[in-house]
């Protein structure tokens, strides 16, 4: 599995307005700040556990339902690049917004040495679709993934998608722009993750055909 690939013009224009409204929501309701990392979760509780693994209730539990990327485009990227399995499970996703001259900043790490390290199951390759919901570069605080001992930044178009494989080192700088940075984040592995207690989600996503919104 390759440790990153850049999707231009992934999202399209609908897609991008209602992350846009969904993220901006969020942000008025819990404001990004350094005590949340300017992580922001769309469904922060909800009754039961039905909508950790079920599409349906996924949708209805979140504040918004701006569901459609993350279960027809992104996943379908995400397959691709875990080697075109015909079923993927979203088990993450999240919005991150950096606010306007901010210092908040994402060391480097790899997402496979901190996310699902307490799962005992079998081990799951799984992909991180990064989609900034808008421009982005070294001065609002782009990616940056090493490889082959080189940093590269990752000048992205808001709709542009950055799939990352989970043992692909990468960061990101503070946004120093007089507006603010979003993007979102989706994570899918190549099984589910958690059985019948998901760590989050395990939503199940057919990828060889394409599902209703």
């Amino acid at each position: 599995m390759r440790p990153f690939a850049v999707v231009r013009g992934a999202l399209g224009a609908d897609a991008l307005a209602d992350l846009r409204r969904e993220a901006d929501a969020l942000a008025a309701t819990t404001p990004p700040t350094a005590a949340n990392g300017c992580v922001l979760e769309p469904v922060v509780a909800a009754a039961g556990e039905a909508w950790r693994a079920d599409r349906a209730a996924y949708a209805a539990a979140r504040r918004e339902t701006c569901v459609a990327a993350l279960f027809d485009a992104l996943p379908r990227l995400a397959a691709a690049h875990l080697g075109a399995p015909d079923r993927v499970f979203l088990f993450n996703d999240h919005f991150v917004v950096k606010p306007a001259r901010s210092d908040v900043a994402f060391r480097w790490h790899r997402d496979v040495d901190e996310q699902l390290a307490s799962f005992a199951g079998p081990r799951r390759r799984y992909v991180s679709c990064w989609c900034p919901l808008d421009d982005v570069d070294e001065a609002n605080g782009c990616l940056v993934v090493r490889f082959r001992g080189e940093e590269l930044p990752l000048r992205c178009a808001a709709g542009d998608v950055v799939l990352l494989s989970d043992d692909c080192e990468h960061a990101s700088g503070a946004n120093g722009s007089a507006f603010p940075r979003r993007a979102l984040y989706a994570q899918y592995s190549d099984g589910a993750v958690g059985g019948d207690r998901p760590l989050r989600l395990a939503i199940p996503v057919d990828v060889a055909r394409r599902e209703p919104p």
